[in-house]
């Protein structure tokens, strides 16, 4: 039986902060941040005082992005107007503003640190939501060669754009992050940036269909490590990472790219794609963005069995949602969520064909609904 998970903001609740709340979280890392910038810092990591230009940057992007969400139900809102009205420098500055948050987010537990403490403070796991963690515990194997391989019979779609995949997968690859997508064929990433050959990308398959909010500073400066490697190696050698070491890192990687959003260094930026952004504008989305919708929709049309998780089927994917369940004939449909009527609602005013429609097996799909628990469904 060939498996797909479909996952949605629910799936990572764990760790990140869900789209309703993310304002809120975002304006106590900005807190955190002015507190950091008010204090001695000659007694903190020595490069949070060097690169100061840009922590008071980062600062000014999130006073713009928390002022300009008053208003707008999301973040996501907000960056809809900026597409809509052309205003590509906020609409840059937002992903910028995103990206940063989220590195420091799978750090660090907001839910366990108060925020103005936090800087003395120390983390010495990542913030992984370990549901992530009890799914590939269940899905990786040993081959005949004695390494680790996946069950080549699952795949993954997700509209989230946090690492905590591959932050869940680091823990039984001591690779690079890069090395990782590469290995388990997890979509976008530099090899399939300017374009995806899908013969290579055969069994196990992770689709990230917003791309990726990851600061991949790396590619523009040819390294193959970037700056989550960095910190996890740190957490590796030393046991621990402090937060202003964290800090430290960050700005020196900002200032190493010039001027961070313009130009060949925000090629990272490409990555991270909202669902209405024109897979055909190069200046904004990686090359292959089309081939990767194209190439889940595949998948979708080959899944026996569909694993919602956590996602709404919200107005704004819905063009694409359409797109990639439009072939689909499933056996079997399991929606875990907190109202998995409503999603199973949603699900059939996507396509109120489906239960009219016969799967593979000429039987219209079994749903099964379930509320969230400590683990992804993994036994069908």
């Amino acid at each position: 039986m060939r498996t797909t998970y479909f996952l949605g903001a629910g799936a990572s609740a764990e760790a990140i902060p869900m789209i309703d709340g993310l304002v809120k979280e975002i304006e106590i890392f900005k807190e955190l941040l002015i507190h950091i910038s008010k204090l001695d810092l000659t007694d903190l990591d020595p490069r949070i005082l060097k690169f100061q230009s840009n922590l008071t940057r980062l600062i000014d992007i999130y006073e713009k992005m928390i002022f300009e969400s008053i208003g707008h139900q999301t973040i996501d809102t907000l960056a809809r107007k900026y597409y809509l009205t052309n205003n590509w420098n906020a609409y840059k500055q937002l992903k910028i503003g995103l990206a940063v948050y989220f590195l420091y987010t799978q750090f660090f537990d907001r839910k366990i640190h108060s925020p103005f403490n936090i800087a003395l403070c120390s983390t010495h796991i990542t913030n992984l939501d370990k549901r992530y963690d009890s799914l590939f515990a269940t899905l990786l194997n040993k081959n005949n060669s004695n390494k680790i391989d996946i069950n080549q019979n699952v795949s993954i779609i997700t509209w989230n754009y946090d690492i905590q995949i591959e932050l869940a997968l680091h823990n039984y690859e001591n690779e690079f992050i890069n090395k990782i997508k590469n290995k388990y064929n997890i979509l976008p990433n530099r090899i399939c940036f300017d374009g995806l050959d899908t013969s290579k990308h055969s069994g196990f398959k992770v689709f990230k269909l917003n791309g990726n909010a990851f600061l991949d500073l790396g590619h523009y400066l040819s390294k193959e490590s970037t700056i989550y490697d960095t910190l996890l190696n740190k957490i590796k050698n030393e046991e621990f990472l402090k937060f202003d070491f964290f800090l430290g890192e960050l700005l020196e990687t900002i200032s190493a790219v010039k001027g961070f959003s313009t130009g060949n260094e925000s090629t990272f930026l490409r990555y991270f794609n909202f669902s209405w952004e024109n897979p055909d504008d190069e200046s904004r989305c990686y090359s292959s963005k089309n081939d990767v919708i194209r190439f889940a929709r595949n998948t979708i049309e080959e899944t026996d069995c569909l694993v919602i998780i956590g996602y709404s089927f919200p107005d704004f994917n819905w063009a694409i949602d359409s797109f990639l369940f439009e072939k689909s004939k499933f056996s079997k449909i399991i929606v875990q969520d907190k109202d998995p009527q409503k999603i199973e609602n949603r699900l059939m005013g996507l396509l109120p064909q489906l239960m009219n429609r016969p799967s593979k097996d000429n039987i219209k799909p079994q749903i099964i609904k379930m509320t969230p628990d400590k683990y992804f469904p993994t036994n069908f």
